[in-house]
């Protein structure tokens, strides 16, 4: 990080600016990926007294970043795998949603959306299907039903 001074309105004012971080290589990601999934349990999983607490998390997340940093070029924090782990999860939740929207177009024809790949489909794997899909036989409450009085 480095300081600039700006000049606003004849005042000086001391500034930090951030220096953006380097992308995720795929071989980051495939990684990053592979040590969440091999950690679902502890990751993700309810805490559960003795056996499993917010101890054990932070442990598995250290162990996820070591091996991101294992085949990164640059050294990458758990709050930088943390946030890149939820934007990959969100970008995959919109990418499985345009290909399902697409396949439910009206006139037939080839689907436009271009498909998961490997990666995506492990990272829905484990976050569940019904992120995306909804619960199976659940209830839209947002749905017309009966006479409105």
């Amino acid at each position: 990080m480095g300081t600039t001074y700006i000049k606003i309105n004849h005042k000086i004012a001391n500034c930090s600016i951030k220096a953006r971080g380097k992308n995720f290589t795929k071989t980051e990601l495939l990684a990053l990926v592979d040590a969440i999934e091999a950690r679902r349990k502890f990751l993700f999983g309810p805490l559960q007294g003795p056996t499993l607490t917010q101890y054990h998390r932070d442990r598995a997340w250290e162990k996820v970043v070591e091996a991101v940093n294992a085949v990164a070029p640059v050294v990458r924090t758990t709050k930088d795998i943390k946030k890149k782990f939820k934007d990959l999860k969100t970008r995959t939740k919109q990418k499985a949603n345009a290909f399902k929207r697409s396949t439910k177009k009206t006139g037939g024809g080839e689907n436009e959306e271009t498909p998961l790949n490997e990666m995506e489909q492990k990272i829905i794997s484990f976050i569940g299907t019904e992120s995306i899909e909804g619960i199976a036989g659940g209830i839209d409450t947002f749905q017309k039903r009966g006479k409105y009085i």
